[in-house]
């Protein structure tokens, strides 16, 4: 990965550790050639994505660390969120909503990760391999990096 730039992070598994990420996810993004929305999306797919190590992966185990790696590239970011804990399969179904909105419901807060994550990115990956997993999510550049 020539001419890429990169920063890790590593916070317990601690709900409230989040918003560590979420204060390094708006500081790169301020530096990188993206529109708000496009910002905003980004931070909410990596919210998903680390919520999901802690709650499921490690199933709420403080003792193992959330690790995320944040690559630019000169064409996107990819951000890798490793864990330590149970493996998932992705099931394809659950890239559509589980639950569409319907008028006058509240949207349910719980099994709507992949799917936006899915929506919020233009790739996303997950791999399983040498104690740890790995869920690779990719935003590309609509303009070249400054």
């Amino acid at each position: 990965m020539r001419d890429s730039k990169s920063i890790k992070i590593s916070i317990a598994s601690r709900l409230d550790c989040v918003c560590l990420v979420v204060l390094a996810v708006r500081g790169i993004c301020s530096s990188l050639p993206l529109d708000r929305e496009q910002a905003i999306d980004l931070e909410q797919a990596v919210c998903e994505a680390v919520n999901n190590a802690i709650e499921h992966a490690h199933v709420n185990d403080r003792s193992l660390p959330v690790e995320i790696e944040f690559q630019v590239q000169p064409d996107c970011i990819c951000i890798h969120i490793f864990d330590h804990g149970l493996p998932f399969r992705p099931d394809p179904k659950a890239i559509q909503d589980p639950v569409p909105p319907r008028p006058g419901c509240p949207i349910p807060e719980r099994g709507r990760g992949l799917y936006i994550i899915s929506r919020t990115m233009d790739e996303w990956f997950y791999s399983n391999g040498q104690g740890r997993k790995v869920l690779t999510l990719k935003k590309f550049f609509t303009r070249p990096p400054v």
